[in-house]
């Protein structure tokens, strides 16, 4: 048994992966985060790790700067190989390149209400919860009464998208062209922006996978919110999977987020994956595994 790493994921341990999340889910009746469609794209450093046993793989873990000073670290083993060390074979595989003084916690996703009592026993701390949601849509949306103007994003608008996720999300404007850039430039990645009458509205972030559309980052502006905006960017973006032949569309919310919850809802997404995220100092979490 060794431990790979690499920058990407390929086809075959894209699908590895899948197979295991479905093992996990069949037993803990869901499975983490994994964001898999991002771990088949290259990225700057080999932080995939992948651990294989008679060519299955059987534990695997992977790091997303998603914050200033926390790393998100995907973490699945197959129940059949818990409490045999090897979470923390890979955890202590991946430590040493996190770049530690910068980042100073760990967030881990748990599959909804698993583990509760162990993670606060080992110095974790709840979060939030997220639902991922999933929609099965044959044909293309009837688009009526619509007010918006919507197009695709351009690195001519890098300020907008930025300033948008400052107001949605809370993510520092900071200076993010590179990764935006990076997106805008791949064919299977489209940024939609929602004007009204030339002022920005809102955004959403579309990524055509080989059998999966995926729903992200969508973002309205608070002042615009609550006027049905959010809904018509959601029904066009849903038309473009589907006129992309992508008619099985995925996007994840968080559980506290009941007006989001109530539109999806009613657009016909319904919940198929439910996880909660943990966080422990990095400190801690050395001590936990040492």
């Amino acid at each position: 048994m060794a431990i790979l790493r690499n920058q990407k994921l390929t086809y075959q341990q894209l699908k590895d992966l899948s197979r295991l999340a479905l093992i996990c889910k069949a037993v803990d009746g869901n499975h983490i985060a994994l964001y898999k469609h991002m771990l088949g794209n290259k990225r700057p450093f080999s932080t995939n790790l992948l651990y294989y046993q008679k060519k299955k793989l059987i534990g695997f873990l992977s790091t997303f700067y998603f914050y200033d000073d926390a790393c998100e670290v995907p973490l699945m083993i197959a129940p059949a190989f818990r409490k045999k060390g090897i979470a923390k074979a890979l955890l202590r595989e991946i430590l040493p390149i996190i770049p530690q003084g910068i980042i100073e916690s760990l967030i881990f996703s748990s599959p909804k209400d698993l583990n509760n009592d162990w993670l606060l026993a080992h110095n974790f701390k709840y979060k939030s919860s997220e639902y991922q949601m999933q929609l099965h849509q044959k044909r293309p949306l009837v688009l009526t009464n619509t007010v918006l103007d919507i197009r695709r994003a351009t690195s001519e608008d890098l300020s907008i998208i930025a300033d948008l996720d400052c107001a949605a999300f809370k993510i520092p404007l900071g200076d993010k062209s590179s990764r935006i850039n990076t997106l805008l430039k791949d064919p299977k990645y489209a940024i939609f922006l929602a004007f009204k009458e030339g002022v920005p509205v809102g955004k959403s972030h579309v990524h055509l996978q080989r059998d999966i559309a995926r729903l992200t980052d969508i973002a309205i502006f608070p002042n615009f919110q609550g006027q049905g905006f959010g809904s018509e960017l959601i029904r066009f973006c849903i038309n473009y999977c589907i006129d992309n032949s992508n008619p099985k569309i995925v996007l994840d919310v968080e559980t506290t987020n009941q007006l989001a919850l109530k539109l999806y809802d009613r657009l016909g997404f319904s919940i198929n994956n439910a996880y909660d995220f943990w966080i422990i100092p990095i400190t801690d979490l050395q001590n936990l595994i040492n």
